[in-house]
């Protein structure tokens, strides 16, 4: 997934990181008010960005639409809410290289969604590749299901 060079791309050349937004809300909850409770880690196999079906990243619609430039915020499409109705959005945040070494520093994570900025366009990169066979357009209601049927295998295979 990526745009071309003669995109609007609104960031900078770099390695950038992709977090779910309401992740990041937690952890930031929690540095302010240490008896907030502690977001669990994040894990890249039970969010939203990753395709079930070929354990890849899926890059949501609002990502996508953002480093088109068609968008000003990650948050959602073209300004309409963030919700649910707009198939596959989810608010997510990036981080730059810097911020995110920083937070992993204090809150390991063993797969990020990460990906580089160069020439105008971007990829996913790191551990864990982009799926270049899906796009997102899932709901956040199937998403769940699918995180929730992943967890149940991963606890029966545990056994």
């Amino acid at each position: 997934v990526g745009t071309s060079a003669a995109a609007r791309c609104p960031l900078q050349p770099g390695e950038y990181v992709l977090l779910p937004r309401a992740w990041m809300l937690s952890w930031r909850r929690y540095l302010r008010d240490p008896k907030a409770p502690k977001p669990e880690p994040f894990d890249l196999h039970e969010s939203p960005l990753m395709c079930a079906e070929h354990r890849k990243i899926m890059a949501p619609p609002n990502f996508a639409s953002f480093m088109r430039g068609d968008s000003r915020t990650p948050l959602s499409v073209s300004g309409e809410a963030e919700s649910e109705e707009v198939r596959g959005v989810f608010p997510c945040e990036i981080l730059g290289a810097d911020e995110y070494q920083e937070l992993n520093e204090w809150y390991p994570a063993s797969a990020v969604p990460t990906f580089r900025v160069e020439n105008g366009s971007w990829r996913f990169v790191g551990k864990v590749p982009g799926c270049s066979c899906c796009r997102a357009g899932y709901s956040l209601s199937v998403a769940a299901a699918i995180q929730e049927d992943m967890v149940s295998r991963r606890r029966s295979n545990a056994f």
